[in-house]
């Protein structure tokens, strides 16, 4: 009977890592498209104001258009 526990507890906590890894691997993607969304308002952005170089002002400018 103590082997059968000690299975369902380990299954149990697999189950958690399985969870934690998924919720990982979403926060990432979800991170990564962010981040390329912005980074491509920006280039627009620079580019549109003719200048080859994106500064912070142009960043801080696409999180207010974005409303963050």
């Amino acid at each position: 009977k103590g082997g059968a526990k000690g299975y369902k507890v380990v299954l149990c906590d697999n189950m958690q890592n399985i969870m934690k890894l998924k919720i990982h691997y979403l926060a990432r993607r979800v991170l990564k498209n962010f981040l390329e969304d912005g980074l491509q308002y920006v280039v627009t952005y620079t580019e549109h104001v003719k200048r080859k170089t994106g500064t912070t002002m142009d960043v801080v400018a696409v999180l207010k258009r974005q409303g963050r």
